[in-house]
């Protein structure tokens, strides 16, 4: 009979052991068919005619719940490069528990991560089947007392446009936080030059995550563009607080590495981060560029900020269209209002498929 290997069985324990603890801290989510008590389902899906310069309402929701999804569309043109620009010039707002000020403020295709170019994606949170004006949004959205979403339509055309929104109606814990979303832009940005993708806000929370747009003139022979640094700052004091998060490029941020290295810049969509559009014509590049935390949160209990900072390589100017994503504990924030349709459409042209950088 042969001994066994005690190095073997001593290895056979631990893993049995590491097993047992990721079940403990890993909950099992609640089967499908499993019904909480008291629980209640209010859908909403309707279209309606958007007028030019005009704000609709066109949800508004009353009573505690959360929405689950939130779905959107509106009538394609036959024109090249029309419908990318008219989702920049359609703005979403999201008002929660009454509040006059937006939570979640950004143009239609940056909130559902298509910013530069319509396009058929999938991850964590935002799909689309086709290119044509399809929106699909599952980012759980609590609310205790009311929930309203408002299109602002600053186009001179009249526009059909259709919604589906579905809601848990329940009871929010005291512990829930509300969505926000900030768009901002920053045109001729110089190798040097900070990206401000959050100001700092303040307040109990999570940053969930970023979508970006970027131009960018010259972007290296090997993409030199990318190496710029990632830094989150939460609970900030002052100026000479180090950042929760510093990641030296962007690359390895979006959970990847060695763009530089790569025969071809190939999109992909993964479920936490991805490129889903890259397009390369001359010496331009214009790319679109998510990230996501989820398994790794971030949380703050102060404030929060994010920024890139440039490491100096030679490239040339680039536009950046930045929409973060995070939780608060509160139904409002202090950040700006959304720029101007003429800021946030600088470069998009019905003669062209993607959105460019302004001249």
């Amino acid at each position: 009979m042969k001994r066994f290997d005690i190095r073997f069985v001593m290895g056979l324990i631990g893993l049995l052991g590491l097993c047992r603890c990721v079940q403990a801290e890993t909950p099992n989510p609640a089967p499908l068919y499993q019904m909480p008590s008291g629980q209640k389902t209010q859908v909403d899906w309707s279209g309606m005619v958007l007028a030019p310069g005009s704000r609709t309402d066109i949800v508004d929701l009353k009573d505690p719940g959360v929405i689950t999804r939130f779905w959107a569309t509106f009538g394609p043109s036959k024109q090249l490069g029309l419908d990318n620009r008219l989702c920049r010039l359609l703005v979403i707002n999201i008002y929660w528990d009454g509040s006059g000020k937006p939570a979640v403020s950004a143009p239609l295709s940056d909130f559902f991560c298509q910013p530069l170019e319509l396009q058929a994606i999938e991850n964590e949170f935002f799909a689309s089947s086709n290119r044509f004006c399809v929106f699909d949004c599952s980012i759980p959205m609590p609310f205790r007392k009311s929930a309203r979403i408002e299109v602002v339509n600053d186009s001179d055309r009249k526009i059909d446009f259709f919604h589906l929104v579905h809601v848990d109606c329940k009871p929010v814990g005291e512990d829930a936080l509300y969505l926000h979303a900030h768009w901002r832009r920053q045109s001729n940005v110089s190798k040097q030059d900070s990206i401000v993708v959050l100001p700092e806000v303040a307040g109990k929370g999570r940053y969930l995550g970023t979508h970006w747009a970027v131009h960018q003139d010259r972007p290296g022979k090997n993409w030199t563009w990318y190496d710029r640094r990632s830094l989150i700052f939460t609970d900030k004091m002052n100026d000479t607080d180090a950042p929760t998060l510093k990641i030296n490029s962007i690359d390895d941020y979006l959970l990847s590495g060695w763009w530089s290295r790569e025969e071809s810049h190939l999109p992909y969509s993964h479920r936490h981060a991805g490129r889903p559009y890259v397009h390369e014509a001359g010496d331009r590049l214009s790319i679109v560029m998510y990230r996501y935390h989820v398994k790794d949160a971030v949380w703050f209990h102060e404030n929060v900020s994010y920024r890139l900072t440039g490491l100096g390589f030679d490239v040339g100017l680039s536009d950046w269209s930045c929409t973060a994503f995070f939780y608060l504990d509160k139904p409002a924030n202090s950040l700006p209002d959304i720029q101007d349709a003429e800021i946030r459409t600088a470069g998009f042209t019905t003669k062209s498929n993607a959105g460019a950088a302004p001249p």
